[in-house]
């Protein structure tokens, strides 16, 4: 009876490692590593308000994205050199989300939304997913469990445009769960 236990827990042990190794956790040090260091244009997770500031002072307040009882602000910037706009997603004071827009002539630009996604692999490693959405022309994700992250880059087929998500997967529980606990429901 023992060894019919230990080895069903061993079964277990190994498919549960099995399934969070083909689910993205097969990135090296040196990605898990980048991907924690993620900056743009200097602003990495984590960044203060006072600091997003510095680098753009131009910076607009998204009320409408934004919500004061759960300690989320949202703050965008069309002052980027490299994209097109930029919203900051800040979560009890520090920065946990990062929205990067590459508009089409930007793209063009770059030659091809493919030059985002080179540079992205090159940096990252291969994506973790692919989905094959009639509403985009690419959509990909990184998951890096050893770090918590995940990267989000995919480009819409009525615009052709881009979008760049970086951001720190536990401070967007921590905040899903704070919306939940707020949430005005009636009742």
């Amino acid at each position: 009876m023992k060894i019919k236990i230990l080895a069903l827990v061993s079964l277990l042990c190994f498919s549960i490692g099995f399934a969070v190794n083909a689910a993205g956790d097969d990135h090296t040090p040196d990605q898990n590593k980048a991907v924690k260091e993620f900056a743009f244009e200097g602003i990495g997770l984590g960044a203060t308000y006072s600091e997003i500031l510095a680098k753009y002072p131009d910076i607009e307040f998204l009320k409408d994205k934004s919500d004061a009882k759960v300690g989320l602000a949202v703050w965008t910037t069309f002052s980027s050199k490299a994209a097109d706009s930029v919203d900051f997603y800040l979560f009890s004071g520090k920065l946990y989300k990062v929205r990067v827009f590459y508009f089409s002539k930007t793209l063009s630009k770059f030659g091809g939304y493919e030059a985002v996604y080179e540079k992205l692999v090159a940096k990252y490693g291969k994506e973790d997913e692919t989905s094959d959405g009639e509403d985009y022309v690419c959509d990909y994700t990184w998951q890096f469990f050893d770090s918590n992250r995940y990267i989000n880059f995919y480009v819409s087929k009525k615009n052709y445009t881009g979008l760049l998500i970086v951001a720190d997967k536990e401070a967007g529980r921590q905040l899903t769960e704070k919306q939940k606990s707020k949430a005005d429901v009636g009742f």
